[in-house]
């Protein structure tokens, strides 16, 4: 359920990008071409839904390769939001509420931009802390 609400949100939160759960797949499903820029990949592992209490990692890494950063730090922005308390506009402080079942937060740990050996490629990545409380009795 956290996987696939974290993968509605970043998408919801990516615009036109693609976004892909783990590894990037050379041709992408639905286009059948291999994937354009920029796009989005994300990786959190199985939390377990049956411990009342269980702390992940969500890793969020952006892809560009345009010669400024200007785009890639606007998604970037746009994907971590403003980290407000109580209406959060991206993933940073963004809550998953499911009556009788779970309740998740995330709360941004890092923002860091990381080099790649191809000089054409630009990359985001945010990591979150998420908190995951089973809340059925």
């Amino acid at each position: 359920m956290v996987i696939e609400a974290t993968a509605a949100r970043i998408r919801e939160l990516s615009g036109t990008a693609r976004v892909y759960h783990g590894r990037v797949p050379d041709i992408d499903p639905v286009t059948r071409k291999p994937p354009a820029f920029p796009y989005v990949e994300f990786r959190i592992p199985s939390l377990t839904e049956s411990e009342a209490r269980d702390d992940g990692l969500l890793e969020v890494d952006i892809w560009d390769c345009k010669p400024t950063t200007a785009a890639l730090e606007r998604l970037t922005d746009a994907i971590d939001g403003d980290g407000d308390l109580f209406a959060p506009t991206g993933l940073h402080r963004w809550s998953i509420y499911q009556q009788d079942a779970i309740a998740a937060r995330f709360y941004r740990m890092a923002r860091l931009s990381i080099p790649d050996p191809d000089p054409v490629l630009r990359r985001r990545q945010l990591r979150y802390r998420v908190l995951l409380y089973l809340t059925r009795g």
